[in-house]
């Protein structure tokens, strides 16, 4: 358990610090994160505490019902999949996070097809397997750059 926790949070870090050309903007996009589970959270401390990314997250959608109403790092969780649209325009979002890393595939789709159609820019935490395959990319290509005829 908390070498997950562990390896979200660099996946996160990792995540955040790979998309300079959001960080330089400096007014603040208005975010809402998609997941208010783990890697949302993850998500949120790194928005919130770093200096370096121009954000404000302003709220919070997860299909659980148990989460609606809930604060999650001060920000509300304010509904569902379908209330997507209804809280873009509520909070002013120009921003969505899709944090949610695993998920069958058909909820995926459905959820961020309801994203693209609030014509906000849409972004995506990656899955552990998307950046198990990054690292081991790079760890092969390390590998075979450091070995000797």
């Amino acid at each position: 358990m908390t070498t997950g926790i562990r390896f979200s949070y660099r996946l996160l870090r990792f995540y955040t610090n790979s998309h300079a050309e959001y960080r330089d903007n400096k007014e603040h996009d208005r975010v809402m994160i998609i997941g208010a589970g783990s890697a949302g959270q993850a998500l949120i401390k790194e928005m919130i505490n770093s200096k370096k990314i121009h954000t404000q997250v302003v709220c919070i959608i997860d299909d659980n019902p148990n989460k609606n109403g809930c604060v999650l790092e001060g920000i509300p969780v304010v509904g569902n999949r379908y209330d997507i649209p209804k809280m873009v325009g509520k909070y002013e979002v120009n921003r969505i996070i899709y944090a949610i890393p695993t998920v069958r595939g058909e909820d995926r789709k459905e959820i961020l097809n309801i994203c693209q159609d609030t014509g906000c820019r849409l972004q995506t935490v990656p899955g552990v397997y998307q950046l198990a395959a990054v690292l081991f990319a790079a760890c092969s290509k390390d590998d075979s750059s450091s070995s000797r005829p």
